[in-house]
């Protein structure tokens, strides 16, 4: 067939399916266009026989398009088909003596082609063996029919699929046109604000948003699509309520609409003001904890120093007396290394209890130094170094200096004294930079730690063994732990029993 059709639609794929219904019915010369602009700048190149266009299109829509045509003397009588799927729109064009026919999509193709076979004048132009394929032709309709009927119930089931999932979701969906209109509202969001579904769709989406936060709102949303804000919600008895309210553009006939998911979290907000209450009242009690320790700690040092000193006093002053007694003499040091041992575990229990409130200003270390300091005090009761100490180069770091020199002095202390044979004893420091911390190490060829026992080591007043074999009071770790957690860093141990054990712990660089 010689007609030349132009389709103007701006969805491409129908501007397809169109083009194929035409090719099937015999109409070859068929062109699209995709806006109504671009078919007013080529229409004089095309001179099409017929147009098939959209009402609502990006730049230029139908009306708009047809006052231009109309205007143009060899254009006004160029028949036109509107197609859409506005069907309110119909009456706008009946008056208008270019527009031929008015369908409303999905589309009947059958109806489609018998019009445009009457505006060619009835015969579409067939040629003798056009004619005599007449119930070819015919079934073909019929096909296309079928076909439509079937797209019809598709679109149909899909649509009630849809709204059985929303309908049935207990988050609020709100659906809202371009000018923010709410066009759907699932059940759950007629139940978070209390209002029936006829008092919400119609309205601006303004109307659930608590008032003094609606342009605030609607302007964040239009800039998040697909992601969640928190605003306050307003219920139809006026109460306001922390909603949380995901966006995301959706197009529903051809037009841009938003949906957005809507939720309740009262619960979760009143679940973390509880949470923080909680937090608040656990710091408060541990700071009075602290304070209790430090108090103790404190005031139990000078009674028990009087009882040390005296008691070692007792001890010069009798010793004569009590030569051959030697169970006197155990029982009268008994009372001294037993007072002794109380002034050692009170003096590092205060160590302890003080490190959470110091007030030393963090500072630039040269850790080599540090680890110099702590070396050349390290000696036996006889004036003998204990094994050997050695490192890698270390940085200089922001630390609090004093809590940084006892979180070493211990490890290395601890690498040193749980070692079965001390001239071959010897720890190992190394660093290594990790972007965002540094990672240090501290390594012994030392007896080990068993691995149940890598927790229960950082606990205050945990020993693994008797005094009598390893001295300590069980604070070493504990304080090691308590100053890397004060400057945000992690503590943790790896160990093989008779193997060594290393100690790793992170210091942020910021």
């Amino acid at each position: 067939m010689s007609n030349k059709i132009l389709i103007v639609d701006d969805d491409h794929n129908f501007c397809e399916t169109l083009e194929d219904i035409l090719n099937e019915s015999g109409y070859d010369d068929i062109i699209k266009l995709y806006d109504g602009a671009e078919l007013l700048r080529g229409l004089e190149e095309i001179s099409p026989d017929l147009i098939l266009l959209d009402v609502t299109m990006p730049h230029l829509g139908a009306i708009s398009v047809i006052d231009e045509i109309s205007k143009e003397e060899k254009f006004k009588n160029i028949p036109i088909i509107i197609i859409t799927g506005q069907k309110e729109l119909k009456n706008s064009f009946d008056s208008n003596e270019n527009v031929h026919a008015f369908f409303v999509k999905p589309l009947d193709p059958l109806n489609l082609v018998s019009k445009i076979s009457e505006i060619f004048g009835g015969s579409k132009n067939f040629d003798d063996q056009d004619r005599n394929n007449g119930l070819e032709e015919e079934d073909k309709y019929k096909s296309l029919q079928i076909e439509n009927e079937a797209l019809k119930e598709m679109i149909r089931q899909n649509d009630q699929r849809f709204y059985n999932v929303v309908g049935k979701s207990l988050d609020g969906v709100v659906i809202t046109d371009e000018a923010n209109m709410v066009v759907y509202c699932n059940p759950a969001c007629q139940e978070i604000f209390g209002y029936l579904n006829e008092e919400i769709v119609g309205e601006n989406i303004t109307k659930i948003l608590k008032e003094k936060y609606n342009d605030e709102s609607v302007s964040t949303l239009k800039n998040a699509s697909g992601i969640t804000v928190e605003i306050k919600g307003k219920r139809k008895d006026t109460s306001t309520f922390p909603i949380e309210i995901s966006e995301t553009e959706i197009i529903i006939d051809d037009k841009p609409h938003k949906s957005r998911i809507i939720r309740d979290v009262s619960e979760r907000i009143n679940a973390e003001e509880e949470r923080e209450k909680l937090i608040s009242k656990i710091t408060k009690s541990n700071d009075k904890l602290t304070r209790f320790a430090y108090v103790c700690s404190h005031d139990l040092k000078e009674p028990i120093t009087v009882i040390s000193g005296f008691s070692d006093l007792l001890r010069k002053r009798l010793d004569e007396r009590l030569q051959g007694d030697e169970t006197s003499q155990s029982y009268i040091n008994f009372i001294v290394d037993n007072t002794k041992h109380a002034l050692n575990l009170i003096a590092n229990t205060l160590d302890y209890s003080m490190l959470e409130h110091s007030v030393e200003k963090y500072e630039l270390t040269n850790l080599e130094e540090v680890i110099e300091n702590i070396k050349s005090g390290l000696h036996l009761d006889n004036g003998v170094k204990k094994g050997t100490v050695s490192c890698e180069s270390l940085p200089n770091i922001v630390v609090n200096k004093t809590q940084i020199i006892q979180l070493f002095q211990n490890l290395i202390s601890n690498g040193l004294k749980y070692n079965e044979n001390n001239a071959s004893a010897y720890v190992k420091i190394n660093a290594k930079d990790s972007g965002n911390d540094w990672i240090f190490s501290v390594a012994d060829n030392g007896i080990g730690i068993e691995e149940r026992y890598f927790n229960k080591i950082f606990d205050l007043f945990s020993r693994l063994h008797h005094k009598e074999k390893f001295s300590g009071y069980g604070v070493g770790l504990s304080v090691c732990k308590e100053v890397v957690e004060n400057h945000k860093g992690k503590i943790w141990v790896e160990s093989r029993i008779n193997e060594g054990t290393t100690f790793y712990f992170t210091i942020p660089k910021n």
